[in-house]
């Protein structure tokens, strides 16, 4: 019992750390896929405005067609960094965006409040068969008085329009897009928000039909929102997070002994809390699963409570019956574990002084997305509670040292028997020794006696 116990303690503690890196390692990620990519997006393209803007005070926005080009290919140059060349043998997913592993927003455009907006979407346009699929990026505009968001291709070589002009979104007004909203939201509110302020957009369908999540600033020259004209935005498509979500598992499956499998295992992200669209607390933003990591044509939003996977599910119901059914409570603004019976959507803990085959394990770790702490993510990993190598790793430790204490034991018994045996000579010895002292001593004695008679 108290080796089994040893063993335990070993591979939960040796464990616990490989989970921990696990998640530290996640943070970085989401970070890097997320919040970086658009912020170094959306700096690039409102410096050049503000800088044209400098130069040129006649400057107003994207008002005239030469500036909406402008801004349109200025962004396209800034998404060519960070995707690069997209190479033909790269998956395509069913509706048409392009696997790519490196991090990178997905569209980045501005847009004024007076109905004028231009950017640049990467995507993959043509038909479906893999021999007349092509891959191409396209910039988009909405003209003054407009309502139809206009399209044209642009080619991967020089950047020049190729292809006809098409009507990408019909009746496309950005005050009522979720990019634009967080701004007024935060003009609005009364006090310091006058001082420019950049901030995440609440979960919502972007212009293609996919879920996703825009990183916003606000056009406001003259430095604060009072004169505020519009918004430059990057969106961040949510799918994409499910894939890397999804390489984790994989590597996580990969490290394991025991069989781990979508049924006992899931490596999820819940939205945690949003400063400005507190109701969204709860929704899943991804999840490590074949159906969500590669189907991006998400449409609708949806409460991790309630998501098609059961472990999700399971474990978010489990999560918030401990925690008082409030995703901000402080046990979970923190690094955290617990163990819990699988397939129960209350709290039951797992019995620590035995292996239970249904225990699990979860971990959590929350993600700041933006400097000013408005919008946190929630990283949650969920699996077998004794199904890493490392458990494996432990017996084997404890086995060796098992052997190597009983190898210990065996020649420190030779050693002590030995001991004896040695002292049981010498008593011998010095028994036979002071026999003969005591008859040389007897016959000294004697001899006298014996002339006395």
């Amino acid at each position: 019992d108290a080796q089994q116990t040893a063993i335990r303690c070993l591979s939960g503690r040796t464990s616990q750390d490989y989970l921990s890196k696990m998640l530290s390692d996640l943070q970085v990620k989401v970070r890097q896929y997320v919040w970086s990519p658009s912020n170094d997006a959306v700096d690039a393209l409102l410096g050049h405005m503000e800088s044209w803007h400098s130069f040129e005070p006649a400057f107003d926005g994207l008002s005239d067609a030469s500036n909406r080009s402008s801004v349109a290919f200025f962004s396209y140059t800034l998404l060519m960094n960070q995707w690069g060349k997209i190479n033909a043998t790269l998956p395509v997913l069913s509706n048409g965006l392009v696997v790519v592993p490196d991090p990178h927003s997905d569209r980045l455009y501005a847009a004024l409040g007076t109905g004028e907006a231009a950017g640049v979407r990467f995507n993959v346009i043509g038909d479906n068969s893999s021999s007349g699929r092509t891959q191409k990026r396209e910039v988009f505009y909405l003209d003054s008085g407009g309502d139809n968001l206009t399209a044209r291709a642009v080619d991967d070589v020089d950047a020049s329009p190729v292809g006809p002009i098409h009507d990408a979104t019909v009746g496309y007004d950005p005050n009522t897009r979720g990019y634009y909203k967080v701004q007024q939201k935060i003009r609005e509110t009364p006090g310091p928000a006058m001082e420019l302020k950049r901030a995440w957009s609440e979960l919502y369908m972007l212009i293609d039909g996919n879920l996703g999540l825009s990183w916003t600033a606000p056009i406001a020259y003259c430095g604060n929102y009072s004169c505020f004209e519009g918004v430059v935005a990057s969106d961040i498509v949510l799918a994409y997070i499910s894939m890397v979500l999804d390489a984790t598992w994989k590597k996580l499956q990969a490290d394991s002994s025991a069989a781990i499998s979508r049924n006992n295992s899931s490596i999820f992200i819940v939205n945690q809390f949003s400063e400005y669209y507190p109701k969204q607390s709860g929704l899943l933003v991804g999840a490590s699963g074949e159906p969500l990591a590669h189907n991006v044509d998400q449409i609708n939003l949806t409460n991790a409570t309630a998501c098609p996977y059961p472990m999700v599910t399971s474990t978010t119901s489990a999560l918030l019956d401990k925690y008082n059914q409030n995703w901000n409570h402080d046990d979970l603004k923190q690094h955290g574990t617990i163990r819990l019976l699988s397939g129960s959507r209350t709290y039951k803990p797992c019995n620590e002084s035995k292996v239970e085959p249904e225990c699990l394990r979860v971990v959590w770790e929350p993600v700041n997305l933006d400097p000013h702490n408005d919008s946190i993510w929630l990283v949650v990993v969920v699996l077998p509670l004794y199904s890493l190598k490392f458990a494996s790793n432990a017996e084997d430790i404890m086995k060796h040292a098992n052997d190597s204490l009983v190898n210990i034991t065996h020649k420190s018994d030779h050693h002590m028997q030995e001991i004896i045996m040695s002292g049981f000579i010498v008593l011998i010895v010095i028994l036979i020794i002071s026999a003969l002292i005591g008859l040389f001593v007897g016959c000294l004695v004697t001899r006298p006696l014996q002339r006395l008679r």
